[in-house]
């Protein structure tokens, strides 16, 4: 998976790094998920480990502190709850 960036470039000149890990914006079958936003841990597990092996690769990476997506997207059917209003 790509992350959208020449990931060594970048985290080997900067302190901290900063990937936008919102799956909303994943396209059909990456991480092998048919809807990344339905599944937001796995895709942003997924998203962390591509992370964590691009800065492997690196002698003095950056800190990896990433965006996360805190919405599901209004084209996506909602899956899952994040926490329920009270009356």
């Amino acid at each position: 998976m790509s992350l959208g960036q020449f990931w060594e470039a970048v985290s080997s000149e900067v302190d901290y790094v900063s990937p936008m890990m919102y799956p909303s914006h994943y396209g059909k079958g990456v991480y092998g998920l048919d809807i990344p936003d339905a599944n937001p841990y796995k895709t942003i597990y997924h998203s962390t480990k591509d992370s964590i092996n691009r800065n492997n690769n690196i002698s003095s990476p950056a800190i990896i502190r990433p965006w996360i997506q805190a919405f599901t997207a209004t084209w996506v059917k909602r899956t899952y709850t994040l926490w329920t209003k009270r009356s």
